[in-house]
């Protein structure tokens, strides 16, 4: 009699099955390949063992009914739509040990409520997590320094958003068509990019940290219901047309700079970003120093 250890399981090695059920990952597996188990037409359940490090592209993919996925301490690397489709699974919990999350990795799952992310991840791609609309809220852990484009589109329940504190980057599309209310963005973002926070039609109240440098044309555009925006960005170097467009025109906006003088090009610079007619400038020594355009 022999043992064998597997450590490996090939490209779709049950893919289009439609009697599997449950599904657990042996003990010694390292890496779950390309499509091993998309299209498993009955797949409900599913238990990553301990020693998978990597899930591949396509791994678990349009298995719709799909209720449960449990993830190994190990898992570092979830692949490219690993988890695409997989319109009832319910919640993700994901281990420490991941440290990037592919595109479209957990795309289109409308069933997704909740997400746990580990406290290592330093990448989550385009399209990640686009289209779960019924997910309410999410936490960037601090490990996080960009957010890729579309990484949350179109998730039009998630009404909470906390951001970690060495995000420096947001990218395109990002949380546009979502459903935030309120956000503050950390200090140490630098840059929000083009249609970050398109169409959050409920948000209505936005706090921009001290370190961001650029929002990108068309940020926060068409926000229908923001009444109440305060930047407190030290040296903003650009703003783009539009940034503003569409937000209530009787918005409170205000711009804590430490400049005492505003200058003809950032005066236009503002204007073309269509922010409401009134703007407040408070100087660093808000008692004595206040001013309107």
């Amino acid at each position: 009699k022999r043992t064998y250890y597997v450590t490996n399981i090939e490209e779709n090695a049950l893919s289009g099955n439609r009697t599997v059920k449950t599904l657990t990952i042996g003990a010694n597996v390292e890496n779950i390949g390309f499509q091993a188990f998309a299209d498993m037409y009955g797949l409900e359940k599913v238990t990553i063992g301990a020693r998978v490090k990597t899930i591949d592209r396509e791994a678990f993919a349009r298995n719709r009914r799909l209720k449960t996925a449990t993830f190994g301490a190990n898992v570092e690397d979830i692949g490219k739509h690993a988890f695409l489709g997989d319109e009832s699974l319910s919640s993700v919990s994901l281990g420490n040990r991941v440290t990037r999350i592919g595109p479209g990795a957990f795309r289109d799952n409308t069933a997704l409520t909740t997400i746990k992310l580990g406290d290592r991840i330093d990448l989550i791609c385009r399209n990640a997590f686009r289209n779960n609309i019924s997910l309410t809220s999410v936490t960037i852990p601090d490990s996080l320094t960009r957010i890729a484009n579309g990484a949350f589109y179109g998730d039009t329940r998630l009404a909470k958003v906390t951001l970690g504190s060495h995000l420096h980057d947001i990218g395109q599309k990002a949380f546009a068509f979502t459903g935030l209310t309120s956000l503050t963005i950390p200090d140490q973002v630098q840059t929000i990019q083009k249609n970050a926070f398109r169409r959050c039609t409920y948000l209505t109240s936005l706090t921009i940290g001290s370190g961001v440098t650029t929002i990108a044309e068309e940020a926060f555009r068409g926000n229908d219901f923001l009444t109440k925006v305060t930047i407190n960005a030290n040296g903003i170097s650009g703003i783009g047309p539009k940034a503003f467009g569409g937000i209530n025109h009787y918005a409170e906006f205000t711009i804590n700079t430490p400049k005492k003088e505003i200058y003809r090009g950032e005066v236009r610079m503002i204007r073309a970003s269509k922010v409401p007619d009134t703007v407040t400038f408070v100087w660093p020594d808000k008692d004595k120093d206040k001013k309107k355009r």
